[in-house]
């Protein structure tokens, strides 16, 4: 470990300890190694301009410092943010999905046109870009996890199959009333986006090992900008 950052984010107490708790093989390993050296900080743990670094090492390395648990689906009922985060945008979920599905380009429409309405409120394009980007890669990972569920079994995947893998999720248990019908209507619509779009069982497998989607799968789409392909969720 050479820097407690994720890119430009530090990163959270909960992944670190995720992450050195990987040191050593269970079952075969009773202890393993974690090699944390950053010299810079260290050495300057007692200055005056750079002992803050050091505070930052040692809260990292309590567990007991780990923020809660939390479900990246979750995120994808939440309103878009200003820059500041000051002020909300919100979305109709559904809506969006259908945009996703049918014509993926009016979602960049979408992020000029909140720009343009919002600006003196702190939205700007780059911003809601990234935002939707995540959104629409949210989208994508579910239909790769159902897709990647499709075909286990003795029997194709039903509807009520789809239901079952919602009812299944982190997301699904820390969700109110409310967001659990949200949740299951979304695995519902992309399950029969996967049935009409996706019916070679071989391409399924294929797809369902990527996060990249129906759409981005087959060729049709390009990741928008800001996103990352290994977006994930729980």
């Amino acid at each position: 470990m050479t820097s407690i950052y994720q890119g430009a984010e530090p990163i959270k107490v909960r992944d670190f300890h995720n992450l050195i708790g990987r040191a050593g093989r269970a079952g075969m390993h009773t202890e393993g190694s974690i090699f944390f050296a950053d010299a810079d900080v260290y050495d300057g743990r007692n200055s005056d301009d750079d002992k803050w670094r050091w505070k930052q090492v040692k809260e990292l390395l309590e567990p007991s410092n780990s923020e809660p648990c939390i479900s990246s689906l979750l995120s994808f009922f939440e309103p878009l943010r200003s820059d500041d985060g000051k002020y909300r945008i919100k979305l109709d979920a559904m809506e969006f999905v259908t945009s996703y599905i049918n014509d993926s380009a009016s979602l960049q429409h979408l992020a000029e046109e909140f720009a343009t309405n919002h600006a003196d409120k702190g939205f700007t394009r780059q911003g809601l870009e990234t935002q939707i980007s995540w959104k629409a890669n949210v989208i994508a990972a579910v239909e790769s996890f159902l897709m990647s569920h499709w075909d286990t079994g003795d029997i194709a995947m039903t509807m009520e199959g789809a239901v079952a893998l919602a009812h299944g999720t982190l997301a699904y248990f820390l969700a109110n009333a409310e967001t659990k019908e949200r949740l299951v209507a979304l695995f519902r619509v992309l399950a029969e986006n996967v049935a009409q779009k996706v019916i070679d069982p071989a391409r399924r497998k294929v797809y369902g090992k990527t996060l990249y989607g129906v759409s981005a799968s087959q060729g049709n789409r390009r990741m928008g900008p800001g996103a990352s392909r290994q977006a994930s969720f729980r």
